[in-house]
């Protein structure tokens, strides 16, 4: 992320593709050269930091694109965006398929990978309320064994330990 290449939206966010960690993904689709959506960046930042302080499963993740007046790094840095970033490419595969209308657009997937939020501006307030619907149905560690699941896998058997392999 943020240059790097290592964060795949796919594999990273999709609970039936990493073994089960199920997640919310924010996508907030971007130019670097446009205002509106320079003054979304600290917002979305400081929205990912209370959701990240909280230990919820939600994934924030930036596609910019159009870098005319930063970097993919310069970006983050610039706004301090802790949050992947993916740099977009010349086909525009993440406008293709989430995006319409203008930019900024924001989009939110639940932890199946469907669309339950896409709108284009920052309202940041109906964003948060599509997170915070989305994260009501993630599957969650049933059994207290800290391993995400959606279903406990010892439900007859006293084991205070957990000491077992989902």
């Amino acid at each position: 992320a943020n240059g790097t290449g290592d964060f795949d939206l796919y594999t990273d966010c999709n609970g039936a593709e990493n073994g089960g960690l199920f997640k919310v993904t924010w996508i907030t689709l971007f130019a670097s050269w446009w205002g509106p959506c320079q003054s979304e960046a600290p917002i979305s930042e400081s929205v990912w930091q209370n959701y990240f302080s909280q230990d919820v499963p939600l994934v924030v993740v930036a596609n910019g694109f159009d870098y005319g007046t930063y970097s993919c790094t310069g970006w983050a840095d610039a706004f301090g965006i802790t949050y992947p970033i993916i740099d977009g490419d010349a086909n525009s595969a993440a406008w293709n398929m989430y995006g319409e209308g203008y930019i900024p657009h924001n989009v939110v997937l639940d932890h199946n990978m469907e669309v339950v939020y896409t709108s284009s501006g920052f309202d940041q307030a109906a964003i948060m309320a599509a997170i915070d619907a989305a994260l009501e149905n993630v599957p969650m560690d049933m059994d207290n064994d800290e391993i995400n699941d959606a279903v406990d896998n010892c439900p007859q058997d006293y084991n205070p330990n957990q000491e077992d392999i989902d």
